[in-house]
């Protein structure tokens, strides 16, 4: 469900959600979309009460995140697109091959898989690199850590 705020001569679309939760919230993100949580007793008044309440608080949201630099594109996976690893940019170079496997070579992202043309196998290898990678990281930065911790306790 859908509600317009209205702020000065502003407009904000809010989408509205009612769900088991005790109290009313409003999120917004930096993509600009806002949503209102509200329990499942709440009336579309009461809801439309806590968005005026919060009209001044959401308008400077978007403001603060109108004002950041704009958010990537959406992801294509297609050869030479610019994805990011440890906060450092690589492109993807995508090659036909027998298995499916990603290498970070040289500045690229080395993909190989038997059919480069099906994005979503593209992106489900490239999902699966991130996730083992960051596996691998949080593992070494818990056996680092953890030492430190069993210290203390």
């Amino acid at each position: 469900m859908q509600e317009t705020l209205t702020y000065g001569k502003r407009e904000f679309i809010v989408e509205i959600q009612f769900n088991r939760r005790k109290t009313f919230s409003i999120t917004v993100y930096p993509n600009l979309r806002i949503v209102a949580k509200a329990p499942l007793g709440f009336n579309i008044n009461d809801v439309r009460k806590g968005l005026n309440k919060r009209a001044s608080w959401i308008s400077k949201k978007v403001d603060y995140f109108d004002q950041l630099q704009p958010l990537p594109p959406k992801r294509q996976y297609i050869n030479g697109e610019t994805h990011y690893y440890l906060g450092q940019q690589y492109r993807l170079k995508i090659n036909r091959g027998k298995t499916r496997r990603v290498k970070l070579i040289s500045g690229f992202f080395q993909m190989e898989l038997p059919d480069p043309s099906d994005r979503e196998k593209v992106k489900k290898t490239m999902q699966d690199w991130y996730s083992s990678h960051a596996k691998e990281i949080l593992t070494e930065h818990l056996e680092r850590l953890l030492p430190k911790f069993k210290k203390l306790g």
